[in-house]
């Protein structure tokens, strides 16, 4: 069997596993999320198209510390919910045409330890099935080949086995239209994607009377070419409601990572990514820290290109 053929075969299996026990917050608040045709940085997506039939993907790995905290204003208590959770998104792209791009990502909680106080309480599933996304990514200016770059992408998710306020699945679909532009030279890349976040149906915590509303979201990312074959990254990402622009502390998130990226290359470019992140505002999803390692693979001799520029 061949890689490629893996995360098709657990994103069958994922249509098949059961809905699981209730919890405390019916929002997606699991915000590591990899780009799925290997461009641009870790979060933040590029504009370099895989071009025809050619292919990117992997698994990713990540090690979330107190991710899910809650700060009740009235007393001032902090709650402690999720103390770690372990994850891995499965990517899957391929190219179609020069300017076209095609993938999804299954994301999956392997492991989550939790508060015992809330533990006792609630009925918790250590195991979940997220949300699996599906992206469309089209080439209006290739960096690659103009030094700048444009694109729109679009971004739906969609729960597989939603788990009631399970913290890694959304209740409804989501859309996302996100803007994509990156600037890069030789020996370094910079980019950014800005995006909005539409809930199909609006939703909420009754326990924590937290809204969950229409997001806006940004990514910045850049890349240090030390030479062909190592890279140094580093990306940041913020969320905030549309409604109240980071008028609202719990749901405000934002997140800095640094990584350091090896390529292989022989038919194909293998890469080793691996690195560490810290969330800087108190909202549920902004992890104490993070630890993430992902194995990447793209088919290069289906067509050209180089991931060294």
């Amino acid at each position: 069997m061949r890689l490629r053929h893996i995360p098709l075969i657990v994103l069958l299996l994922a249509f098949a596993a059961p809905a699981g026990a209730a919890g405390l917050l019916d929002k997606n608040v699991h915000y590591f999320q990899p780009v799925i045709d290997g461009s641009g940085v870790v979060w933040t997506v590029g504009s370099e198209p895989l071009t025809m039939f050619r292919m990117h993907y992997g698994a990713w790995l990540d090690d979330a510390v107190d991710s899910v905290d809650y700060l009740e204003d009235e007393n001032n208590k902090l709650y402690r919910i999720v103390e770690n959770q372990v994850s891995t998104n499965l990517v899957y792209a391929v190219g179609f045409f020069h300017f076209l791009d095609v993938g999804f990502d299954l994301p999956l909680t392997i492991y989550r330890q939790f508060n015992e106080e809330f533990e006792d309480k609630y009925e918790f599933d250590s195991f979940a099935v997220e949300d699996i996304r599906f992206e469309v990514k089209g080439t209006i200016l290739n960096r690659r080949q103009k030094c700048l770059g444009l694109a729109l992408l679009g971004r739906v998710t969609t729960p597989l086995a939603y788990q009631e306020n399970s913290f890694v699945s959304d209740k409804t679909t989501t859309l996302a239209p996100v803007l994509v532009a990156d600037l890069g030279r030789r020996w370094w890349t910079v980019a950014a994607n800005l995006g909005y976040k539409y809930y199909v149906t609006p939703q909420g915590s009754e326990l924590f009377d937290m809204e969950v509303g229409d997001e806006l979201t940004l990514t910045l990312g850049g890349i240090l070419r030390v030479d062909r074959s190592n890279q140094v990254l580093a990306d940041l990402a913020t969320r905030t409601q549309v409604r109240a622009p980071y008028g609202e502390p719990d749901l405000d998130y934002m997140e800095v990572l640094v990584a350091y990226r090896k390529y292989w290359q022989r038919l194909n470019f293998t890469a080793l990514t691996a690195g560490v992140g810290m969330g800087l505002l108190s909202g549920v999803g902004d992890p104490k820290i993070r630890f993430f390692v992902g194995v990447t693979r793209d088919e290069r001799r289906l067509g050209p290109g180089d991931v060294y520029f």
